[in-house]
């Protein structure tokens, strides 16, 4: 099951001022700006990295269909080198046994930015009722943001968002894997981790 629903009050300070994406398919730098932005506005985070998302659009190799994961890893990785931020890097897992459990702990734990994983086209086309060319198999991934878990539940930042729905997608777990498993990558999971978790002044307040 899916749902549509406001922003639980633990994230809705966290997600101020993500966007949605403008085009069919930009959603993984859309997602990454969304998580920078995040970060970035933590207290004693210097220096912000606060790429714009064309700017992601060409640290990920974006082109007409969508980004590369592999190019977004390795553009982000330098570029973030290139601007000294020194505090945080880049982390991505391609693992089809990856559990939910360990996605929830990316989640939870305040010296990681909100993870972005890959969902099947399945989602697009089930969710938005969009008739999607070919078969599946040849179906483009999306990327989303999970921003918290429950239970049996997980709340994801939609950025496609073209029906006029909140952006916040409440999914019960085993729809959620079905999804999850059929990305590509297969369970991708991109997220920016703290490489000093000693950091003078980061404090649990200070992250989600």
């Amino acid at each position: 099951m899916i749902e549509s629903i406001e922003a639980p009050e633990e994230i809705e300070g966290a997600i101020k001022g993500w966007r949605c994406q403008a085009g069919m398919d930009t959603c993984l730098p859309t997602c990454l700006h969304n998580v920078l932005l995040e970060i970035s506005n933590r207290k004693n985070n210097y220096p912000p990295f606060k790429p714009t998302i064309e700017q992601l659009r060409q640290l990920t190799g974006h082109t007409p269909g969508g980004a590369s994961w592999e190019e977004a890893h390795k553009g982000i990785r330098v570029e973030m080198r290139r601007k000294k931020v020194v505090e945080w890097t880049i982390e991505t897992k391609e693992d089809v046994k990856m559990d939910t459990k360990r996605l929830c702990d990316i989640v939870q734990d305040t010296n990681t930015s909100f993870p972005i994983i890959t969902m099947g086209g399945e989602y697009i086309a089930d969710v938005y009722n969009v008739k999607l060319a070919g078969t599946p198999h040849a179906w483009l991934s999306h990327s989303v943001v999970v921003v918290m878990c429950e239970l049996d539940s997980f709340f994801i930042f939609d950025t496609y968002n073209f029906d006029g729905n909140s952006p916040i997608k409440k999914i019960d777990r085993n729809t959620f894997e079905e999804y999850w498993i059929c990305g590509s990558p297969r369970k991708g999971v991109m997220w920016f981790e703290k490489k000093n978790l000693a950091l003078e002044g980061f404090n649990e307040g200070d992250a989600k």
